[in-house]
Formats: structure tokens, C-alpha cells, sequence
């Protein structure tokens, strides 16, 4: 799940935050069923159109909820779709492919949007909601071979996107939001804009200065399930980075004997996998990257985490996770360090 990333520019959670200028305008509106929120100079009200429609087209391409949107088409399919339609190429949907079977090899698997039929047999995809209270092995076994990266391939040549049979189905969702904030960066740049804080959902990306004429401050989120979203365990000041956080605390099913499952599936066994980092965060140069990430280190577990992540160039990570006496410890990256303002 994605955490709600706590924005002191939205929330007004420091003063020095604060002072806000004529020059700076906040965007927001809604997309990928949650929010958008744009604060940028030189900007104004009419850029908003602009924005909603990259959204309204990328969620076309993307989202799993909209039956006629392009991945639903390719899901749904039995060898593939081609990569465009009337006459353009799709590019959030290879990007987001691309970007997926790189972090797919660089995680050895853990990062793996081919799980969506293993996310809707749990409850937690586009199918309609359940609590699953007791696993069916067969079933759950039956879905495996239709799970991998290495099933989906762009072929550039013939302009088609295939899969190797008709069960394989994608989920772009662990790093759309990512991909969402890339665009609108992209957009705003194009137009002037040289000063913004982007968030969708949770998902964060940063440019110049803030209206303070400081860098941006942003607020993650205590990672427990009693927490509010304006409960925040550390604040970090960034500028020209995204930031994106992932956790299971707040997405899960709890049966009636207490047992709970959460939505991260290891795609390897095809079971909900009880990861103990508690909420991973991750600066990184672009959103997309950030966001997979985050959702790779989720799956992958603390020490595997910890090793990858100083392999990893322009990447800093901060993971949150919980001791033996169920006191909260963390693991920050030397990068991550120089972004921390406070901690609760």
C-alpha cells in the first residue's frame, strides 16, 4: 500500500511552511482513486485542465479498475495488444513495463506487477473484495505458472505488446502514482516551472524551492495501524528528489481468529508475505523508480534490503521496523541522514 505522504505545505504542520507567497499556486483534484496535489511557481488555475487530462489519459492506459483502459484490454487478452491506439504509442504503459522488468531482474523477482491474478485471488486487486479464510493450495498453485515478468515482452519490431498464454495479467499500481508525478514534473518543466511539490497519493517529487524559499519539508508516516495520517515519525527536507513510501499496516484482512494477511504477495510462493520492514521509504531521481522500489524493499524483508540498497546509484532508503519487544528501530542510508529535519 501506499503511504499517505504528509506534506507540511498541505498541512501546515511547520510554520516555516507557512509563508506562503502570490507567486505559488496549489493544483488538486483527484485521480487513481485518491488525490493529487500540485504547489508550483510560476503556475496558475489554468494548468489544471492540462494536468487532469494527462491524468484522465494515463488512467486510461493504467488502471485496472477501468475496464476499457489499455491494461484491462491486455489482461483480458489471450496473446497480447498492440502498443497503440488510434495512431499513438502508449508510453505510459511501456514505461511503466519497462520499469518493471528492470527492477523485475535488479530485485531477483520480488518486484513482480505480473501477480495481479494472485492480488485478486487474495482479495486485494479490481475483482471484488474478500477475505480469503482458508487458502486454497491448488488453486493458488494453478495460478503460479501464469506469474513472471519473462512472460509479458514488447515486441518494438511488430508494435505489439505479448504475453506467452492468455492467464498472464498485469498491475501497474506498486509505481503508476510514481510514473504519475514523473509526467506532471515533465509538464510544469516544459511550461517554466521551476519551483513545485507534486504529490498522488503519497507519492512525492520536488523541484527548487518552497514558498518558505527552503527546501521542501515532508512528513512520513508512523508506521502502525492506530496512527493517523497526520501522525509522522520523521521530517525530511528535499529539493530536485521524489520520495515514496510503502507499507502494509494500513491494507490488509484480519479473519475472525485474528490472523492477519497482508496485501504484499511473494510471488514466488503465492502467499501474503509477513515482511519485517514496517514501512520502507525511498529518495530517489525520479518518482516511478522511488515508488518501485519501495514496493520491492516491502517484499524483499530488512536484511536483503539493507544489502541491495547500497548497490543501487541515486537510491537512499530509510526503513522502519520493529524489535522484539515491539519497540520501532530504523535503518537509514548515509544519503538518507542528510534529508532527516526531526524524529519523533
Amino acid at each position: 500500500m501506499r503511504i499517505a505522504l504528509t506534506i507540511c505545505l498541505l498541512a501546515g504542520l511547520l510554520s516555516s511552511c507557512q509563508n506562503d507567497t502570490s507567486e505559488y499556486s496549489k493544483l488538486q483534484g483527484e485521480t487513481m482513486g485518491t488525490y493529487y496535489a500540485v504547489t508550483c511557481a510560476p503556475c496558475d488555475q489554468g494548468m489544471k485542465h492540462d494536468i487532469d487530462q494527462l491524468l484522465v489519459d494515463l488512467n486510461l492506459e493504467l488502471s485496472t479498475y477501468i475496464p476499457k483502459s489499455f491494461i484491462s484490454q491486455f489482461n483480458r487478452s489471450a496473446e497480447g495488444i498492440p502498443d497503440h491506439q488510434n495512431g499513438k504509442r502508449l508510453d505510459g504503459f511501456i514505461a511503466n513495463l519497462q520499469k518493471s522488468k528492470e527492477i523485475f531482474v535488479q530485485s531477483r523477482g520480488a518486484f513482480d506487477p505480473s501477480i495481479m491474478p494472485l492480488v485478486n485471488y487474495w482479495g486485494f486487486g479490481y475483482t471484488p473484495k474478500r477475505k480469503i479464510e482458508e487458502a486454497d493450495i491448488e488453486k493458488i498453485d494453478s495460478i503460479l505458472p501464469y506469474v513472471g515478468m519473462g512472460l509479458v515482452k514488447w515486441d518494438r519490431k511488430n508494435q505489439f505488446i505479448r504475453k506467452d498464454t492468455a492467464g498472464v495479467q498485469l498491475d501497474f499500481s506498486a509505481l503508476a502514482k510514481g510514473y504519475g508525478a514523473d509526467l506532471i514534473a515533465g509538464y510544469l518543466e516544459a511550461k517554466g516551472v521551476h519551483d513545485y511539490l507534486i504529490d498522488i497519493g503519497g507519492d512525492g517529487r520536488s523541484k527548487g524551492l518552497s514558498p518558505s524559499e527552503k527546501k521542501w519539508t515532508l512528513g512520513i508516516n508512523y508506521p502502525s495501524v492506530e496512527a493517523g495520517l497526520t501522525d509522522i515519525y520523521a521530517y525530511i527536507s528535499i529539493s530536485d528528489r521524489a520520495l515514496a513510501t510503502s507499507g502494509n499496516y494500513r491494507n490488509y484482512h484480519k479473519l475472525d481468529d485474528g490472523t492477519i494477511y497482508s496485501h504484499t504477495i511473494d510471488p514466488k510462493t503465492g502467499y501474503p508475505k509477513k515482511s519485517d520492514i514496517l514501512s520502507a521509504s525511498v529518495l530517489a531521481e525520479d518518482c516511478m523508480t522511488a515508488d518501485a522500489w519501495a514496493t520491492a524493499f516491502m517484499s524483499m524483508g530488512l536484511t536483503k534490503s539493507i544489502n541491495k540498497s547500497k548497490s543501487l546509484a541515486n537510491i537512499e532508503v530509510l526503513f522502519i521496523h520493529s524489535e522484539k519487544d515491539n519497540s520501532l528501530s530504523a535503518y537509514m542510508s548515509d544519503g538518507f541522514k542528510n534529508h532527516i529535519l526531526d524524529i519523533k
